[in-house]
């Protein structure tokens, strides 16, 4: 199975959930006038801004909500893209076992040629032996032989 070196894929993570970290909230102190942390000091001593300090935590808890669904998104693409390239490989290896079997076979038949071609070779150069003893002879005889 392929696989993805572990600290590119958590390094990769990390980016995502950075990078949607920083947007929510950069998103968060764009839109509202008080932020998390001033919210978080209200609720410890004075709660002042509760009203507001409501809409910037639920304005957050979608975002995060939104944000786990992208990287549950992601991750489930990159399931996809990594069982994709499994499967490629399965297959690349399961053509090279039927190459690798055809050759073998190919081979083999390359032997007996090889085999038969070297036989053939000595039976030719015996008749032409045999021929030049006996002197000139018909050319087409040699073959008539083998025929009767």
């Amino acid at each position: 199975m392929l696989s993805i070196p572990k600290k590119y894929f958590f390094l990769l993570i990390a980016l995502i959930v950075s990078f949607f970290s920083l947007t929510s909230v950069v998103n968060a102190e764009i839109t509202s006038t008080i932020t998390d942390e001033e919210c978080q000091r209200d609720l410890e001593t004075g709660r002042e801004h509760l009203e507001e300090c409501i809409d910037v935590w639920n304005k957050l808890s979608s975002q995060k909500a939104e944000a786990i669904t992208t990287l549950k998104t992601e991750l489930s693409r990159f399931d996809a893209s990594v069982a994709l390239a499994t499967a490629q490989i399965y297959t690349t290896v399961a053509e090279i076992e039927k190459i690798e079997e055809e050759v073998g076979a190919l081979s083999t038949k390359i032997g007996y040629l090889d085999v038969s071609l070297d036989q053939l070779s000595q039976i030719l150069v015996k008749r032409i032996a045999e021929t030049y003893k006996k002197g000139k002879i018909d050319s087409f005889a040699p073959f008539f032989q083998e025929l009767f």
